[in-house]
């Protein structure tokens, strides 16, 4: 994963992924040795107001055993945070309604440990 900020232009992240070749392997499930926990899942709030970004990263994030809520708005996070409860919230900076420093002064005054 690489991340590229900016002030003012913003946040580019890159996430590379394996390739894969041929046609693709049925789902299976893996069976933990005995004694193994499985790896910790997540309640992510993701608040995007770019849909085709905030799908595919929500679907990601799913694929990895995390429970996803995606909204695309600021007002949308402050309802979802209390509906949801997540245990992790990703944040754009730049949304159309409230910023995110706004959103997130908001968001840690409700749940402080958030």
């Amino acid at each position: 994963m690489e991340v590229e900020s900016a002030p003012d232009e913003g946040s580019t992240f890159r996430i590379y992924l394996p390739g894969t070749s041929g046609s693709r392997a049925p789902e299976t499930k893996t069976e933990l040795p005995a004694g193994e926990e499985p790896p910790p899942s997540w309640r992510i709030l993701l608040v995007d107001d770019e849909p085709s970004f905030g799908k595919a990263t929500a679907r990601l994030l799913r694929t990895m055993g995390h429970e996803m809520e995606l909204v695309m708005s600021g007002q949308q996070a402050l309802q979802a945070v209390h509906a949801f409860a997540p245990d992790v919230v990703l944040l754009d900076l730049d949304l159309p309604d409230l910023s995110g420093e706004e959103i997130l002064d908001m968001l840690t005054r409700r749940r402080p440990g958030l």
